[in-house]
């Protein structure tokens, strides 16, 4: 998240724009988190709850988009559906604790979204009609972001080093099926 909206609007006639991409992808940001949440769903085979949670859910966002678009337009549109996939989200985090709890590392995922948020905010501070002024400043603070996780503990070295393999896994097997079609 922190990538894409750190880089969207470096020319001043995208930063009106710019202005819904947050909004957008912290909605996909707790559509994500729910994905994550709802094991205990399966787990328990109690699925039936995910069609009632996706269904408040979508009420809300009806809702906010009837009420908040009317206002603000465009913004109300990205605001209805960042507040409706929160609900999503806490709906889904919520009912599936109930049924099966699950611990997560809660001070590690606040840690790593604050500081993505703080690093947005700065970015956002940074725009500046001299593109490669904000290219380069935000060039730095997306290399230093995971750079920091991995300097400050938050992700582990064989974490990344894991990583790593797993994405040269997935391109050998990319290039071998690119050489088979050729």
């Amino acid at each position: 998240m922190l990538g894409i909206t750190g880089w969207g609007g470096e020319a001043p006639g995208y930063w009106e724009a710019s202005r819904i991409v947050p909004y957008v992808l912290f909605a996909y940001l707790c559509w994500t988190a729910a994905a994550f949440f709802d094991s205990g769903f399966y787990i328990t085979e109690r699925t039936y709850y995910k069609p009632i949670i996706m269904g408040v859910a979508a009420a809300v966002i009806f809702g906010l988009y009837w009420h908040l678009i009317p206002i603000y337009g465009g913004m109300g549109g990205a605001y209805a559906t960042a507040g409706g996939f929160f609900v999503f989200s806490i709906l889904t985090y919520a009912i599936s604790q109930r049924i099966y709890p699950v611990i997560y590392p809660y001070g590690k995922v606040a840690f790593i979204i604050g500081y993505a948020g703080a690093l947005y905010f700065l970015a956002d501070a940074f725009l500046s009609a001299n593109t490669w002024l904000t290219v380069g400043l935000k060039s730095i603070m997306l290399v230093a972001y995971p750079a920091a996780l991995v300097v400050l503990g938050i992700i582990s070295r064989a974490d990344v080093r894991s990583m790593f393999n797993k994405v040269a896994v997935l391109l050998r097997g990319a290039k071998r099926g690119i050489e088979q079609t050729t």
